[in-house]
């Protein structure tokens, strides 16, 4: 049954994407609601991989890869290296001391264990990481301008692509790589992630890419596509 409920909750995410742009009545302007939706979120990508790793090394996994990312995004805060100058709005969670919304990790690291699991089968360390960052970056391409648009963060300055600015790119190459080096060093001799932690991945891109649609932001809305048009072709291969 889950084959046909997996396809119905991309669907429903991506509806509810639309829906947020169409009413901005619903839209996330709470942080209960957004933090419940990254928390569930999170739970679908967490549970496959603790299973598949172990308590001892799922749980590690994640506890470093959570405090990674909060402590990489309160530099940047600070510092505005690499991604450049932002702020968080609170609308994703209450903003810890650094500025960085608690619930950050739990939107960022579904695309680092998605790109970790879609590499995991190449031999070589370094075309891991390079074809990871890559996977990784090239989801934020939608990601990031429908989280400007719909007020999780803001740019002090508008950017090129879509309100956002282009070092932030170059910063999620610095992350996406130190997070799968994180990854991979967990995952080492464990059984190989499974195809059910992407869903979580999948998830999330689907709220963002129904969104661009509605925005019109064609670009973006193209990139999420292309990710579910792999996951599909992928599946009609095995």
């Amino acid at each position: 049954m889950w084959r046909y409920l997996r396809p119905l909750s991309y669907l429903v995410c991506a509806l509810i994407g639309g829906l947020t742009v169409l009413q901005p009545t619903i839209r996330v302007q709470t942080p209960l609601l957004s933090v419940a939706f990254l928390i569930v979120v999170f739970t679908i990508c967490a549970v496959p991989t603790i299973q598949a790793l172990g308590w001892k090394k799922g749980v590690g996994l994640l506890i470093s890869l959570t405090l990674f990312a909060l402590l990489f995004e309160t530099i940047a805060l600070r510092t505005g290296f690499p991604y450049g100058e932002f702020s968080y709005t609170g609308q994703i969670g209450t903003m810890l001391p650094g500025g960085a919304s608690w619930t950050i990790a739990f939107g960022w690291i579904p695309f680092v264990l998605y790109a970790t699991q879609r590499v995991q089968a190449i031999p070589s360390f370094w075309k891991k990481l390079l074809v990871g960052t890559g996977i990784i970056c090239a989801i934020d391409l939608c990601i990031d301008p429908i989280a400007t648009a719909l007020g999780f963060w803001q740019w002090p300055s508008s950017g090129w692509y879509y309100g956002v600015p282009l070092q932030n790119f170059g910063g999620w190459l610095i992350s996406g790589a130190i997070g799968l080096a994180i990854a991979g060093y967990w995952q080492r001799r464990s059984t190989p992630l499974p195809d059910s932690l992407r869903t979580a991945a999948l998830l999330l891109l689907a709220f963002h890419t129904g969104a661009a649609l509605v925005f019109h932001f064609w670009l973006p809305a193209g990139v999420g596509i292309f990710f579910f048009l792999t996951e599909f072709l992928k599946k009609r291969n095995v």
